[in-house]
């Protein structure tokens, strides 16, 4: 396993002892006890996800400062955003980290929570890392752009994943339609760079965020090559679909790819509801802020997050009062 991702289970596995023991970080100096912290409890993902360790990076930089806050931070593994944006309804959970796309249809009431209504209480703290669609192409295809991607065999994914929603919405910028596609696959994620590698398919898609092992794999085990969505094609998709936003795979995040990557894709949202109290909303998000290069190091997902992107969950999901105000005088953004 090459260093730089065999560092994420290490770093995982450390945030999340740090991350649900702060007190043993912190004891108490004098006698007598001190008033408990208020619990916080922060529902992410599997734990072989992105969204366990990032969500547990944020509860460390949180219980760090707990004797100032008094705020206390733990993490719970859970199936996903939707289990998720549910907890937050019902109040189980207090902080979650979603997909921006769950998210959209969790405040706007439709899709998967038509008969829960519009989440008027949702609120977001920070936007965090992005999940943007990757495209794949096999060396022997030649395929060096989207125009080029027409009646090619593409994996299409299952239906109903990010996957396939985002290739679909590709599509449609491009006038295509799935007939168009008269060879695509609808493998599962995991099957894809076997099947690229041996020729069965000529593009693989993901919607993951970066650094990640298997794009290495692909490029360093049979040539793979990453395709960029041009600017145009970025402008048509994020217009039509809110919930989706431009951005760009940093070069030299991988072998022979010096410059970034433009493209689209969802993003991971800290989310929470107006239950949470200003000054508790304020102090997370100015934890994070005030000490954003260390937060930055526990894990290299975070590396690739900047200062002024962190309030960038409009339109999707209005931010907290508190987290606003902290954005304002901190100017984030504007006033």
């Amino acid at each position: 396993m090459p260093p730089r991702f065999g560092r994420l289970l290490f770093l995982s596995l450390t945030i999340l002892i740090l991350a649900a023991s702060p007190v043993g970080a912190q004891a108490a100096s004098s006698g007598g006890p001190a008033p408990g912290p208020r619990k916080l409890v922060m529902g992410t993902g599997g734990v072989t996800g992105f969204y366990f360790p990032v969500g547990g990076a944020i509860c460390r930089v949180v219980n760090a400062l707990r004797q100032r806050s008094g705020l206390r931070c733990l993490v719970e593994s859970t199936t996903g955003s939707l289990h998720n944006l549910n907890g937050l309804h019902t109040g189980e959970l207090d902080l979650a980290i979603v997909q921006s796309g769950w998210s959209h249809q969790a405040v706007k009431g439709i899709g998967a929570f038509a008969v829960e209504g519009a989440g008027k209480d949702l609120r977001a703290l920070m936007a965090l890392h992005g999940e943007p669609l990757t495209l794949l192409a096999r060396k022997e295809s030649k395929i060096g752009s989207v125009a080029e991607m027409k009646r090619r065999k593409v994996n299409l994914g299952r239906k109903g994943t990010a996957q396939r929603q985002l290739l679909e919405a590709l599509f449609e910028s491009q006038g295509w339609s799935l007939a168009d596609f008269p060879q695509a696959t609808e493998m599962e994620a995991e099957d894809q760079i076997e099947a690229l590698c041996a020729g069965k398919i000529e593009v693989a898609a993901y919607v993951i965020a970066h650094p990640i092992a298997v794009i290495e794999e692909a490029i360093n085990r049979c040539g793979a090559s990453l395709i960029e969505v041009d600017a145009k094609t970025v402008q048509k998709v994020t217009a039509a679909q809110p919930f989706l936003a431009g951005m760009a795979i940093p070069g030299g995040l991988y072998p022979g790819q010096a410059k970034p990557v433009q493209t689209f894709g969802l993003r991971a949202l800290l989310a929470t509801t107006t239950r949470l109290p200003p000054e508790d909303a304020a102090a997370i998000v100015s934890g994070v802020i005030d000490n954003f290069q260390r937060f930055q190091r526990l894990h290299p997902t975070l590396e690739l997050l900047s200062l002024d992107g962190l309030a960038a969950s409009e339109p999707v999901m209005p931010l907290h009062d508190g987290a606003r105000r902290v954005y304002r005088d901190r100017k984030l953004i504007g006033r």
